[in-house]
């Protein structure tokens, strides 16, 4: 249920098909309940590492053109000030913090759509040691 609560959100929270979410998130069981609820609306998942400077982050954000940036409680510093720079929403997620939104009403639509072979389901990018990374 995790995964269609974190697809749910993602929906009230303006992600549709075709959109980018900026996922800065460590290792954890929100990141599999986020990725796979970001692929079930048919967005594209750009996985981060937790460890980018703001900088970067906000690079990500800009060249991807992501419509959300998630990040987590401990990590959050550098997403905010990235986001917040280029006034992107976000949403902050704590520990076992999916099992606690509401699972999606009726009204909301489908949460799982036929994906099309040809959509993108992740957007991953080099480590840019020799210049801005490349998505």
């Amino acid at each position: 249920t995790c995964i269609v609560n974190a697809a749910a959100e993602l929906r009230r929270r303006g992600v549709g098909r075709g959109d980018r979410v900026l996922m800065v998130l460590p290792t954890s069981a929100e990141f599999v309940f986020v990725y796979h609820g970001v692929l079930s609306l048919g967005a594209t998942a750009v996985t981060v590492n937790t460890l980018c400077t703001p900088r970067e982050i906000q690079y990500y954000l800009s060249d991807a053109d992501c419509a959300l940036a998630i990040g987590y409680h401990d990590t959050q510093d550098a997403l905010l000030v990235a986001a917040s720079a280029l006034r992107r929403p976000t949403w902050i997620l704590e520990p076992g913090s999916l099992a606690a939104v509401s699972p999606a009403s009726d009204d909301e639509g489908a949460l799982y759509l036929d994906v099309d072979e040809a959509d993108a389901a992740v957007l991953l990018y080099t480590s840019g040691t020799t210049g801005n990374p490349k998505g």
